[in-house]
């Protein structure tokens, strides 16, 4: 069939992979043997981050690689964004009692271990969702371990429960139902729970790797203005509303790393991420509602040309495909 050809060269729209892949190697790297490497200086931090670069590049661009001065100023701007996110990381889990267990784990493809959940239709045709985390954690008490899955974003990303019904952002919620609902004993033991254990939905989160922007109003040293750099990084999406697990997220209950959560006078948490008891059990309802609603639409042909609009921007603006759509043509929408 057709295929867009490609050619083995940096562009803006590699950025995602590119922040992906030094994520990834750079958790990887700082939490070997099941031991999480935390003590790191800065020139180790980016002693790490230059050796994954290099071969990131590499192996997109060959061994004897050279690239244009324009892509050589991106690569320095992305080496900085790369050092505040790992230093960002760093710092969340000096304060915290998740470890980072799995990157890029495989769900519902076959050989990894993760089966994917399936939503029966009407006529009894069973819907299976497959996919790859970017990050799973996992916080092993009493015999129970919970799960926290991890999404990276290069853009700015704020979590709804809304659009679930939409069929959005249905990503990581699928990912952590597959890994806890399924009860089988090998899937147990990949997160390190006993045959008897309980794997508990933690939450999910995503964290924006945009580069965030500071504005001062007078003078400020460089680690002044990391801090306020750093300040800007936050998480956004659903946890449960227990202690347990809040506390074991970040001891401090720090908002930008609790997902903007805030402790009341009366030592309650608030938050629009929190998510009360028995909310995952709810938000699964939702989710195969959703799931079974979509999937029947397809199996009945309704594949109408009409994207989903969220706020004032198209996803038509971004379709390669938007020349030859009716759509957007006719319609006049990009």
């Amino acid at each position: 069939g057709l295929r867009e050809s490609k050619k083995a060269v940096f562009q803006l729209n590699d950025i995602g992979t590119f922040i992906h892949y030094i994520l990834e190697m750079f958790m990887k790297e700082i939490s070997k043997n099941g031991v999480l490497e935390l003590s790191l200086s800065n020139d180790e931090i980016e002693d790490i981050l230059k050796k994954i670069v290099n071969q990131y590049l590499s192996e997109l661009l060959g061994e004897d690689y050279a690239i244009s001065n324009r892509t050589r100023h991106l690569f320095i701007r992305l080496n900085k964004l790369s050092f505040m996110i790992a230093k960002n990381l760093i710092d969340e889990f000096k304060s915290s009692d998740f470890f980072p267990a799995h990157f890029e784990l495989k769900v519902g493809m076959g050989d990894s271990g993760i089966r994917s959940l399936e939503f029966e239709l009407k006529d009894g045709t069973k819907v299976a969702l497959r996919g790859i985390a970017d990050r799973v954690d996992t916080y092993k008490k009493d015999g129970t371990v919970y799960i926290r899955v991890v999404d990276y974003k290069t853009g700015s990303k704020e979590f709804s429960l809304e659009d679930i019904k939409d069929g959005l952002n249905t990503q990581l919620l699928i990912y952590l139902f597959s890994i806890c609902q399924i009860d089988s004993a090998d899937q147990k033991k990949l997160f390190g729970c006993e045959p008897e254990g309980t794997l508990i939905p933690a939450g999910i989160q995503y964290l924006s790797s945009n580069a965030p922007i500071v504005s001062v109003d007078k003078f400020c040293e460089e680690n002044e203005i990391e801090n306020l750099i750093q300040n800007e990084f936050t998480r956004s999406g659903l946890i449960c509303n227990d202690p347990t697990i809040l506390y074991a997220i970040n001891h401090d209950l720090d908002p930008r790393i609790v997902s903007k959560t805030k402790t009341l006078d009366d030592g309650s948490i608030t938050g629009k991420s929190i998510v009360s008891d028995g909310g995952f059990d709810e938000i699964y309802a939702m989710l195969s509602e959703t799931i079974v609603r979509v999937a029947e639409s397809m199996r009945e042909g309704k594949a109408d040309a009409i994207p989903l609009r969220g706020g004032e921007k198209s996803p038509c603006q971004y379709c390669k495909m938007k020349s030859i759509c009716r759509s957007a043509v006719c319609k006049n929408k990009i």
